[in-house]
């Protein structure tokens, strides 16, 4: 059941009030083109996970979209939180198209798309981080510690991963396309026996993260140079 649905990016918006308005010729005018496009591949690649997780029953898990917590030092954003009784799953949706090398000594993704090669950071160390992260934010706001599971999801099919044979067997269950989310986590469910949230445990929790969800707002006209 999605408790907290996914909605168009409030700066997408700001974005495309932006280009209708700004001159061409706007030495910023690129930047403000990537960044937009940015934004709706995020937006997409996001939406593209709500169709694999349909398939879940609704009575057990709930999805949450979107949310930016506060951790005590900084934000944290997480695109989608699936919670179950036995345990909370973080999801970092990527919209990426191309072939995708995970270099796990080095610590960084590597795309290569049309002979081009381009460097990500590390989508497994920020996994890690967001789960650090969501632990001590439960802990913060008085919450039962409870297993957190992250998951990095490739949402566009055009994206090909590479890893090598002994990456694959560590992150098989870590590195997946989104079609593989109803096999998955089944599986993931199964393999926790005790229950941490109960019914109205889960409802406090889901609750208290709307209320502490604090939406990015940005002086986009600061941001790019643009005189009002």
């Amino acid at each position: 059941m999605i408790v907290k649905p996914i909605e168009y990016p409030h700066q997408a918006l700001q974005l495309e009030a932006l280009l209708s308005r700004i001159r061409t010729n706007h030495p910023n005018i690129s930047l403000i083109n990537q960044d937009y496009q940015r934004k709706l591949a995020g937006y997409r690649g996001e939406k593209a996970v709500d169709f694999p997780l349909s398939f879940l029953p609704d009575d057990e898990y709930f999805i949450l979209h979107d949310l930016r917590l506060w951790d005590g030092k900084r934000f944290f954003q997480i695109d989608v939180l699936i919670l179950h009784a036995k345990y909370a799953l973080i999801l970092e949706v990527k919209n990426i198209v191309g072939e995708l090398y995970f270099d796990t000594d080095l610590h960084q993704m590597i795309r290569i798309k049309e002979e081009e090669k381009e460097a990500f950071p590390d989508p497994i160390i920020q996994v890690n981080r967001l789960k650090r992260q969501f632990e001590g934010w439960l802990l913060a706001n008085q919450f039962p510690a409870i297993p957190i599971y992250a998951l990095i999801v490739f949402s566009n099919p055009k994206s090909i991963l590479r890893l090598s044979s002994p990456q694959i067997q560590t992150f098989k269950n870590t590195i997946i396309h989104k079609e593989y989310l109803p096999e998955l986590i089944p599986k993931l469910t199964s393999s926790y026996k005790e229950s941490f949230l109960l019914t109205e445990e889960r409802k406090r929790l889901i609750k208290c993260l709307k209320r502490k969800n604090t939406p990015l707002d940005t002086d986009i006209l600061q941001k790019y140079q643009v005189k009002k």
